[in-house]
């Protein structure tokens, strides 16, 4: 297998969250800035990014956003990546100032194909392509096999990712960052002992 890929928390919400994920290896949480039941303000953003550790890196999730807008709350935030989940096109991404992850929806092999074009460009629009459900923030999992082994992009694996079925992940696709929010979750809440176990997993090879 590659590398261990980093981990990302995303859909925090509380301080609580943050307390918790500061002490743990986590290398990335996310900020859900699209309508979501994980949605948090500008204001609560900003007060739990002054709470964050440094080291772990910040990535505000959009969908079909303003580019200015964008800009305007990654700046007020100091977001590191900006995670793209829309129909956004090539001219929108390249008037947004932070690196671009582009999220795309999985069910069939084309759907990769699609994503694939923003990272093709002589200056790729996107750092990274994020591959996720159809239905993002649903839980579930796409068939993890379309996924081409050879490929020349960071790739970041999302969708119905939970601790027992990460190492399957990971031997599958070899990613570059696994994303999970649902899969570390009770009763709609991060829950600190599922994060920890999910990183065992992952860079422990428990």
């Amino acid at each position: 297998m590659a590398s261990k890929p980093g981990v990302k928390i995303c859909g925090i919400t509380t301080k609580r969250e943050i307390e918790f994920l500061n002490r743990l290896a986590v290398d990335y949480i996310g900020f859900v800035f699209a309508k979501s039941k994980r949605r948090v303000t500008l204001e609560q953003a900003k007060k739990l990014r002054d709470s964050l550790r440094t080291d772990i890196q910040v990535v505000g999730v959009f969908v079909n956003e303003l580019p200015e807008k964008i800009n305007e709350i990654a700046d007020a935030c100091r977001l590191d990546i900006v995670q793209l989940h829309g129909q956004e096109t090539a001219d929108e991404m390249k008037r947004i100032k932070a690196p671009i992850w582009n999220a795309v929806g999985v069910k069939t092999k084309h759907d990769i194909q699609l994503a694939e074009k923003f990272i093709d460009e002589a200056v790729p629009l996107a750092e990274a392509i994020l591959l996720d459900y159809r239905d993002a923030g649903s839980g579930q999992s796409f068939d993890w096999r379309l996924i081409p082994k050879e490929r020349q992009y960071r790739l970041v694996l999302a969708g119905g990712i939970n601790s027992d079925n990460v190492r399957e992940a990971m031997e599958l696709v070899e990613p570059d960052v696994i994303d999970v929010s649902s899969g570390v979750e009770e009763n709609g809440k991060k829950s600190k002992e599922l994060v920890s176990q999910l990183i065992r997993r992952v860079k422990e090879n428990e």
